[in-house]
């Protein structure tokens, strides 16, 4: 739960992470009544009488009242205020984490801490390359990660897409092995030589070569901690073309994460 306190713990505001709904009906309501008091607080002074039926009371309780129900309202605004996701993390920095019930405690003046995570960044970069044709899988596991040690790259992650509907990107250990294995199951899920209505269509040839580069799909994010793709030790990033003949494609890499100079 968070916790503030104001003047003893008689005044304590207490509502959990997850209490959005209720705290906001909660204000809500707690305010009106608050203004609908002032309101009749000053409606009544010059009778008298301060308020009308329940709150009816001497003219000059108003002078107490009022700034005590200022008071309650500034409580309660600055409350809805604060956002809970801030006073989540402000927990965890302050105090190490949350209690046995997945809950926090923080004050409710706490201030806003200089920086919650490490300043992001977006870098882009393309490139072309040429392949050889149907079945050709070309590793790019090093110009990604020679690319990112060009943009300084820290922690995130990086992005690698082949613009077209007929190349894919992937993982798989580059090794002649795999890579005719890779080709085999491909073949089976979409065969070559088989009519397809792409082909009926626009007598390309290449209907296969659609359906295998929509099955692998065009992109692969991989995370980036410490500067390096997060790849296992036999796993590489490779560019699989699934079209007929030789084609020049472009790739697209986008980082989006710290940079050395934010650690």
């Amino acid at each position: 739960m968070f916790e503030g306190q104001y003047g003893g713990s008689e005044n304590a505001v207490v509502f959990s992470p997850d209490d959005g709904p209720a705290l906001r009906w909660t204000i809500s309501h707690t305010v009106h009544a608050c203004l609908v008091r002032i309101d009749n607080c000053i409606a009544a002074t010059g009778a008298g009488f301060a308020g009308t039926g329940n709150y009816r009371r001497p003219a000059a309780a108003a002078q107490t009242t009022i700034p005590a129900v200022k008071r309650l309202i500034a409580v309660w605004t600055e409350a809805w205020d604060q956002r809970l996701t801030h006073r989540r993390k402000h927990a965890l920095r302050s105090h190490g984490g949350y209690g046995s019930r997945g809950s926090a405690v923080v004050g409710m003046s706490c201030r806003k801490s200089d920086r919650y995570t490490a300043g992001m960044r977006v870098f882009s970069h393309e490139f072309s390359i040429r392949s050889d044709g149907h079945g050709h899988v070309i590793d790019l596991s090093d110009v990604v990660s020679e690319w990112l040690q060009s943009c300084g790259a820290s922690h995130g992650q990086v992005t690698v897409f082949v613009p077209g509907s007929t190349a894919s990107v992937t993982t798989i250990e580059f090794e002649p092995g795999a890579v005719r294995d890779l080709g085999e199951a491909l073949e089976s899920l979409a065969p070559s030589n088989r009519d397809y209505h792409h082909d009926l269509r626009w007598g390309d040839g290449n209907g296969f070569s659609h359906l295998r580069a929509a099955l692998m799909g065009p992109s692969l994010t991989v995370p980036v901690i410490s500067g390096r793709c997060v790849l296992g030790t036999w796993q590489q990033i490779v560019l699989v073309e699934c079209d007929l003949k030789p084609r020049e494609r472009r790739v697209a890499l986008s980082y989006v994460g710290a940079t050395g100079d934010d650690d």
